[in-house]
């Protein structure tokens, strides 16, 4: 059944919408952060910050690497990797899935602007 004037139902534009933003979600660039740890410190410590400074990671592992993406102003993480040498560059390789939603998460992000 078509709308007004002929112009399909609105919900039929619904999905093509959904369908054009999941397509144009593929070719949007974002930026992947590796993580090996995260911690908390006061900001009274940053002001004794200097070259040299150590910061002790807990339980943080080479063979653990979090690798993650900021999507709605979170932090997810999207998969697992563990950090070696490729080629004499250092390189990350996936040891656990992407996330299968992942794409979903960005198209829902990216319509609602």
């Amino acid at each position: 059944m078509s709308g007004l004037g002929g112009l399909a139902p609105v919900h039929a534009d619904s999905t093509l919408w959904h369908r054009h933003m999941r397509d144009v979600t593929r070719l949007t660039p974002v930026k992947l952060s590796a993580v090996l740890d995260a911690f908390r410190m006061q900001v009274a410590d940053l002001a004794h910050l200097e070259v040299g400074a150590l910061f002790p990671l807990s339980s943080c592992s080479l063979d653990e690497v979090r690798l993650q993406l900021q999507i709605g102003g979170e932090d997810r993480a999207i998969a697992t990797g563990r950090l070696g040498i490729h080629k004499r560059n250092k390189a990350i390789k996936i040891i656990e899935p992407l996330d299968a939603g992942l794409f979903e998460a960005l198209a829902d992000e990216l319509a609602e602007v």
